[in-house]
């Protein structure tokens, strides 16, 4: 399916408002912290990734009618770009932030691994985060690999994929909670007195990602709104939302009843928008969303890297000044387009080769072993 770049302009918008959240202390104007007070609920990027992440998988794969093939293919295509730039980016900023010592204690050997495999850090931590991985806002990609494993699987059901994926959602978000008596939106609420992994699971920030499922469910239908001006209406009406609970603060946190609320009715509107009108993006921002996973890995490196250069030069002071930041944020973007290019094309496309000839080789080799076992 084509590219919508309106959506990919909106992903670029959620890595840039993290990003601004992480380095909003640098904007400081006469002793007034200008950055604190416009930059300190850019987390809502998060909830806005999470539905546009559901949508995005929904709309790519809408079409899919294979049974053992196209769920191969979406797991090749979902760790050939996921992994290698979250290893490589927790590896950099473990060895700046903490140094080459860290790497040699058993323990954290421990905690590495687990980020690895995005199991999370402390079941026992506060949710939605369950503690933080070596690498801070490597909390969200756990939930991520979650959904992508569910909606994997679910593509082996073919045709009846969609009450496989709705279906699970519903045990995790719905009848386990409520068996419990644990049944919440709230992200931060303690739902099990001796957490385990079924708290993670069972985390109502899940509930966005099924959003954006069912966003592009409808994206993908024929149901649209026929009058430009009312559709045009609707998303102006949704934009407001959306920055005044920005703005405001009112409702903040993660989750359907925080930020989610108006990063959802925001992705709906959009979505139903530019399914019948044309709506121009800046090239810029369509950019800024197509290095969107290299931003928000890499900004965190070139952070503490930055840092500690100061440290050395005893120039700590100029983490406040306005310049710095500006500075910052332009390092950031040349890191996130260098790491792009390196990790997200060369070699996401050179893991995925791998990946391909070696299925390719299991499914020759299994051929040949049948050919020679099976009775004729």
């Amino acid at each position: 399916m084509k590219r919508i770049e309106s959506i990919q302009a909106l992903r670029g918008i959620a890595a840039v408002m993290v990003i601004l959240c992480h380095c909003r202390w640098h904007f400081c104007f006469g002793g007034l912290n200008v950055g604190e007070m416009i930059f300190s609920h850019g987390a809502m990027g998060v909830d806005l990734f999470f539905i546009i992440s559901g949508f995005i998988m929904t709309i790519t794969t809408a079409k899919t009618r294979g049974i053992s093939s196209t769920p191969a293919d979406f797991f090749i295509k979902r760790i050939a770009r996921i992994l290698p730039l979250y290893w490589a980016a927790t590896s950099m900023y473990v060895f700046f932030d903490r140094g080459p010592s860290w790497f040699v204690q058993g323990e954290n050997i421990g905690v590495l691994i687990k980020s690895f495999l995005w199991v999370p850090a402390n079941l026992h931590g506060a949710p939605p985060e369950f503690g933080h991985p070596p690498m801070g806002v490597g909390w969200t990609l756990n939930y991520e690999m979650l959904f992508y494993l569910i909606f994997g699987i679910s593509l082996f059901f073919k045709e009846k994929r969609w009450i496989f994926t709705f279906g699970t959602f519903a045990i995790l978000l719905v009848a386990i909670p409520l068996f419990y008596g644990h049944f919440t939106f709230d992200t931060r609420a303690p739902l099990w007195q001796n957490p385990s992994y079924l708290s993670f699971v069972t985390n109502p920030i899940l509930w966005e990602f099924i959003i954006g499922v069912g966003i592009g469910l409808l994206y993908v239908s024929k149901i649209n709104v026929p009058n430009r001006w009312i559709a045009k209406g609707i998303l102006g009406i949704a934009i407001c939302l959306f920055v005044g609970q920005y703005v405001s603060g009112i409702k903040a946190g993660f989750g359907i009843l925080g930020w989610g609320l108006s990063s959802s009715l925001l992705m709906l509107s959009l979505t139903l928008y530019v399914k019948t009108n044309p709506l121009p993006v800046p090239r810029f921002a369509v950019f800024l969303g197509t290095i969107s996973y290299s931003l928000y890995l890499t900004h965190l490196i070139v952070q503490v890297f930055l840092l500690r250069i100061l440290e050395k030069l005893q120039w700590s002071s100029v983490w406040y000044q306005p310049w710095y930041g500006f500075v910052y944020l332009g390092l950031v973007l040349l890191c996130a387009y260098g790491s792009y290019v390196i990790f997200e094309m060369i070699c996401t496309n050179w893991l995925k080769r791998v990946m391909y000839d070696f299925f390719k080789f299991k499914k020759l080799s299994d051929k040949h072993h049948r050919c020679r076992t099976e009775p004729r």
